[in-house]
């Protein structure tokens, strides 16, 4: 069974890709980092670790919430 390509899927390819391109372009947002770096590790972190990070992982998701990471200056991350 083939699958039949309608204007409809065209567009949605495409305006998929345009996302992903902006994406490239722009960066990802600190939020989307922040939470793949937490699923990545928390599970390899002590627990009393983990609890010491979760208030400041929060923090900081609060702070910079829908920045882009490529716009995040040192000086911003040492306050």
């Amino acid at each position: 069974m083939q699958a039949s390509v309608t204007p409809d899927s065209v567009k949605d390819i495409l305006q998929k890709i345009e996302e992903i391109q902006e994406t490239e372009e722009k960066g990802r947002l600190f939020s989307d980092v922040a939470n793949d770096w937490w699923e990545e590790h928390s599970e390899k972190i002590a627990y009393t670790t983990m609890r010491g990070y979760k208030a400041a992982f929060e923090r900081t998701k609060e702070y910079f919430a829908d920045r882009r990471i490529n716009t995040i200056l040192p000086t911003e991350i040492s306050r």
